[in-house]
């Protein structure tokens, strides 16, 4: 074997039927198979989708490129500052009263001191809850994608290099919220072009009030309607959870709607909250809580109403993981507040229908109460930063390092948890921090890889890549080798399905493209996230109407590495010589038995990360020198956790779903489980194999367990078959674990007799059976019995969508 360094060639002769071949370093072998590679399981999905190109002895052009990178954004990023800015003043002429964040009065740097400030941010923020919610408010604005045809004429136009493309028109897609309608109504908005200063404004559609996600205001109203309900239950709060709501009273957007005063307030004891506020905690402030919700449901049993589910948890690090055990079922259908109802509380594995039923059986001493202090998951695993001060519950200053550990841990009776006792070594010697570790340098060759207004050149490959707030890292116009292969590839959607013992857990259902998937784009760490040597590059979103538009600085990172296997070859063989002349094919020479060749597996990796809610989720694209694009998630994070009932112990036990590990593992340090949940992963991928006449073709391998009964005696051990998918009907099926199959996307409409056409195929090896109900997937469709299912226009599976043609 020979090692292949960067830009370094190696002719490799080979003898093979009496010709001679040479192999140098950019010659690469494509064979006709194509992979989308997914690992699934039950409590998280690893999901990659590689696309093979099908070609043959085919020569990688490497562009020459420069050292220096082209930051700026491109054509398919989302609207910059100056566009939101022009949008928002046309739009305004078209819809009455439009309340948005404007950076030319919000920001402290704002240009303009002429505006009028009325429909600003600042301005609406000021008014009363009741008074927000029945304006007209700016919810969201993104890039509205150019048409594919479009598109397809740009990128052919800069890959022949036939001088200046013609120009791809950039417009809004605005979402508003009409509540100043009668009905009130959300509508979609499409404006542009966004380079001229008169626009057209087209509303594309509108939609019930009902189904908008939650807001701003709405979530502000809903935390003062908590506060006025844990103000009532705060006895019963301080005795079960030595705490108390993190606010004291509602806030003067709700008194003055319900004409409260301040001094109502005041004249109350310190909650338990305020009493420990001043207490520094490196974890937080474990006397505090603070409501944590799950989404607007709208239900099929009540289509009219518009419900949903909170739960109090420590204001503690991570605050997901330290519920506690006290739920809260509001109806939120009205736009006034002060018509708002409280459904239910759940508590302690009981549920009551009002807050005065709670306290007449607490004053009567008649409530089941089990007190639950707080207990530290994680002891010693955060600390202060350098320079940070800390101190104890008396208010004394602490050493940095030093560390605060609780002296018990919380038992049961009905749970079975043990009391333990940390010993005095433990508190007074902490554990010392992790020296840092040099991480392995990977083979880096930043002069293969050209960036240029997000147009990506790297070896054989040429993309478009920006990251959309709604869904994420996305690329449009993929070519390889000159070839178009695919038009557009990107995560649609996401969503995690909970399942507990408590009514929050069951409503917990997590569609993330509801808040953006892109929006809850972090920074991106050099070290951590991505190599240091990786280039990283801006990000420019509208978050929201309320928030504006936003500059991550390090939005996505591009970087070179070796992989598949990580830091293996490609491909390789090493032939041994043979050991005897007749071996070899001859009595006199062993010349050509012994040979070896290898490739080095390099790859370019795209990469964003979103921290949604608990969940941080590693997006990548990978594209291979070979041909193959990867698309990959990791989930990482926190895990969901529910609070153990009480009576958990006390469940009969002929039903499965009644054992105490039914919904998942329950933790050794506190009554908590972790909870069983399902990741499914929806990608669309675009499909253009040279044109956009692409159709779909499927191998069938045999055997003779799915085969029996063949005619041929000895019957064979494997066999293959193939067959064309004529119609969309024919295109659907479901997919058999346990029968290997292969799906091509294939360029012409015919065959030639003794030739392949030109293939790329498509693996998935995370697709897994939606283990939800037809009727719990209603909001997400795609994911239910059908696995795997080819359209002439889309593939629809669990975990992508692939178009072949449109």
């Amino acid at each position: 074997t020979r090692q292949c360094h960067q830009n370094q060639r190696y002719n490799i002769s080979v003898a093979s039927g009496g010709k001679q071949y040479n192999v140098d370093e950019e010659t690469k072998l494509y064979y006709p198979v194509i992979s989308v590679r997914a690992v699934g399981l039950l409590f998280g999905i690893f999901l990659t989708v590689l696309v093979t190109l099908s070609s043959s002895n085919q020569r990688i052009m490497q562009a020459t490129v420069s050292s220096g990178y082209d930051k700026s954004f491109g054509l398919f990023d989302e609207p910059s500052e100056a566009e939101y800015i022009k949008v928002l003043d046309v739009l305004r002429r078209h819809v009455n009263e439009l309340y948005a964040f404007d950076p030319r009065v919000d920001l402290p740097t704002g240009s303009s001191t002429q505006l009028d400030h009325r429909l600003s941010q600042g301005r609406l923020s000021a008014l009363p809850w009741m008074d927000q919610m029945h304006l007209n408010t700016l919810w969201e604005m993104n890039l509205h994608i150019p048409n594919k045809t479009s598109r397809e004429t740009y990128f052919k136009q800069l890959i022949q290099e036939s001088g200046e493309p013609d120009r791809l028109d950039r417009y809004a897609h605005v979402i508003v919220f009409h509540g100043a309608n009668q009905p009130a109504e959300v509508r979609e908005y499409i404006v542009g072009p966004m380079h001229l200063n008169e626009m057209t404004v087209t509303v594309k559609a509108a939609h019930p009030y009902l189904k908008r996600p939650l807001g701003g205001a709405e979530y502000g109203a809903l935390l003062d309607f908590l506060a006025i309900i844990c103000d009532q239950l705060r006895p019963i709060l301080e005795v079960s959870y030595d705490a108390s709501y993190f606010m004291s009273g509602p806030t003067s957007k709700w008194l003055n709607v319900v004409n409260l005063s301040n001094s109502d307030r005041s004249a109350k004891q310190p909650t338990r909250c305020q009493s420990s506020v001043m207490v520094e905690n490196v974890r937080g402030k474990a006397n505090c809580l603070i409501p944590s919700f799950a989404s607007p449901l709208v239900t099929s049993s009540n289509p009219r109403a518009r419900r949903i589910w909170f739960r109090l948890v420590r204001q503690v690090a991570p605050f997901i993981q330290y519920p506690v055990d006290i739920q809260f079922e509001i109806d939120i259908t009205a736009l006034n507040p002060q018509e708002w109802a409280l459904n239910q509380i759940w508590f302690q594995g009981r549920t009551y229908t009002k807050v005065t039923e709670m306290l007449d059986l607490h004053k009567t001493g008649s409530l089941p109460i089990v007190p639950q202090p707080f207990v530290d998951l994680y002891p010693q695993q955060m600390r202060y930063g350098p320079g940070q001060i800390r101190k104890d519950e008396n208010g004394a200053g602490l050493p940095v390092n030093a560390a605060i550990l609780p002296t018990s841990f919380f038992t049961s009776a009905t749970s079975g948890f043990k009391r333990r006792q940390q010993s005095q070594s433990e508190s007074a010697n902490p554990a010392k921090p992790a020296p840092e570790q040099k991480s392995s340098s990977p083979l880096f060759g930043y002069n293969r890889i050209q960036i240029a207004g997000r147009r990506v050149r790297y070896q054989s490959w040429d993309f478009h890549l920006t990251l959309r707030k709604e869904t994420g890292l996305r690329v449009y116009g993929v070519y390889f080798a000159g070839h178009s292969i695919v038009a557009e590839a990107g995560l649609d959607e996401t969503v995690t399905s909970y399942w507990g013992y408590s009514p929050f857990m069951r409503a917990m259902t997590s569609l993330e493209s509801m808040y953006g998937v892109g929006a809850m784009s972090s920074e991106l760490s050099p070290g951590i996230d991505c190599p240091k040597e990786a280039v990283y590059l801006p990000v420019q979103l509208v978050l929201s109407g309320e928030s504006g538009p936003k500059v991550l600085k390090h939005g996505i990172c591009l970087f070179e590495w070796l992989v598949q296997p990580p830091g293996g070859p490609l491909r390789r063989h090493f032939e041994f010589p043979g050991d005897r002349p007749e071996a070899s094919g001859g009595s006199e020479t062993t010349e050509h038995t012994n040979f070896a060749f290898g490739t080095p597996s390099r790859a370019l990796v795209v990469r964003s990360i979103a921290s949604i809610f608990n969940y941080d989720y590693i997006f990548d694209i990978v594209f291979h020198a070979s041909g193959v694009i990867e698309f990959s998630v990791t989930p990482t994070g926190y895990i969901h956790v529910d609070t153990v009932p009480p009576n958990l112990f006390s469940y009969p036990s002929n039903q499965s779903w009644h054992e105490k590990s039914a919904f998942g593992f329950v933790s050794n340090t506190m009554p908590l489980y972790f909870v069983a949940h399902q990741h499914l992963f929806h990608y669309k991928i675009d499909i253009d194999l040279r044109s956009s006449r692409n159709f779909l073709k499927v191998i069938d391998v045999h055997g003779p367990t799915n085969h029996p009964g063949s005619p041929v005696s000895p019957p064979p051990t494997l066999w293959m078959s193939s067959r064309i998918a004529r119609s969309e009907r024919e295109a659907r099926f479901h997919t058999q674990f346990e029968y290997p199959k292969q799906y091509l996307v294939c360029e012409t409409q015919r065959e030639e007799k003794l030739e392949n056409p030109q293939c790329v195929g498509l693996i998935n090896k995370g697709a897994i059976i939606t283990l939800a109900s037809h009727e719990h997937t209603r909001s997400y469709a795609w994911s239910r019995s059908v696995p795997m299912s080819f359209f002439s226009h889309r593939v629809v599976s669990n975990l992508l969508i692939i178009h072949c043609s449109e």
